[in-house]
């Protein structure tokens, strides 16, 4: 899908939560606990059902998370019912105050602590009016010495198969948004690969982006 409806793609993730279950965390969230500390609080955006949110609290982080549908949410806090190192809310990386009160409570509530933003296959969900809204929010938000990961589906994806073909999604530029990380957003790139093998889900060997910045 080309365009994207709002009210639409609510209501598809909003179904597609109430009848699909994920629980194994992804490869990326996997690499992300690998080498990183536990004392940095971890903000997740576009958080879906919270298999990554829920397995990086598990193994000791504390958890911001947020997403646009309710039905997902509803189904984190459910999970995460007995856990008091995670929390979950439903919200709008457009909207400022959401993306902000996240960022500002887990810094608050950990000392002012560096914080982890995360973010995995979120950016090919929103259009580019949306990515560069939160982008901008999160250059004002986040402080020098903050991590940003992001995984997404590149532009060398869009011809592959996919599972899931109902929605909408935009296929990345990489390169493109890693100049607007450094150039207009005061990131450093730490890390950076396009390819396969990183998202594979059954017959789909999805070709992502994964990014990992420093804010400077």
């Amino acid at each position: 899908m080309s365009e994207k409806n709002t009210i639409k793609e609510m209501s598809y993730w909003n179904d597609f939560y109430s009848s699909n279950e994920f629980e194994m965390p992804s490869q990326f969230c996997t690499l992300l606990a690998s080498e990183s500390s536990r004392t940095i609080p971890v903000i997740e955006f576009g958080c879906g059902n919270g298999r990554d949110s829920l397995f990086l609290a598990r193994h000791g982080y504390h958890v911001y998370a947020i997403d646009l549908s309710m039905e997902a949410i509803k189904k984190c806090n459910s999970k995460s019912e007995s856990m008091d190192n995670i929390e979950f809310r439903q919200g709008d990386v457009t909207v400022e105050s959401d993306v902000s009160a996240l960022i500002i409570d887990a810094k608050n509530k950990h000392k002012n602590s560096s914080v982890i933003a995360y973010s995995r296959f979120f950016f090919h969900s929103i259009d580019s009016d949306q990515e560069d809204l939160l982008l901008s929010y999160l250059s004002k938000y986040l402080e020098t010495g903050d991590s940003l990961y992001l995984e997404f589906r590149s532009k060398e994806d869009e011809g592959t198969n996919k599972i899931f073909n109902s929605h909408y999604r935009r296929y990345v530029d990489s390169e493109k948004l890693i100049e607007k990380l450094i150039n207009e957003h005061n990131f450093e790139i730490s890390y950076s690969i396009v390819g396969k093998g990183m998202a594979k889900y059954k017959a789909e060997d999805a070709i992502v982006a994964r990014i990992i910045a420093l804010k400077k």
